[in-house]
């Protein structure tokens, strides 16, 4: 959710036959960049990616940032909260992203936060070609 650009994760799962990954082909950019068309757009992307994810038959589902798509509205929230909540039989579920609503909080069978303690970027340093990406 909410990336469209290539990512060193999408070279790695690209090597493994058994990760399917679903993502938005369409480059969209940052939230607030964006126009309420490419946001009603993003979110129709997001649904279809939940619904494909949900009706497949996986060992685990990850739905990357998807705690800010949520946050932003960009999908229908009851239908992503149905759909996470009924879950899938001998599936685990991975959300991730920042400000998890609490709804899913509450459901969760564990929980990490992961805070930046330092890091080159809050000097100006710019990410870097086999550092950061």
């Amino acid at each position: 959710f909410m990336k469209s650009s290539l990512t060193s994760e999408l070279a790695v799962f690209s090597r493994i036959p058994e990760i399917t990954v679903m993502r938005s082909e369409k480059k969209y950019g940052f939230y607030k960049d964006m126009s309420e068309t490419q946001k009603c757009e993003l979110a129709s992307c997001h649904e279809k990616m939940l619904e494909e994810a949900f009706e497949g038959d996986f060992d685990m589902i990850i739905l990357d940032e998807f705690n800010w798509a949520y946050h932003y509205g960009l999908m229908d929230t009851k239908k992503a909260e149905n759909l996470i909540s009924a879950g899938l039989a001998n599936s685990e579920i991975i959300l991730t992203g920042r400000e998890p609503a609490k709804v899913f909080l509450e459901k969760a069978g564990y929980i990490s936060r992961i805070n930046c303690e330092k890091h080159p970027f809050s000097e100006g340093v710019k990410a870097r070609k086999g550092i950061e990406y």
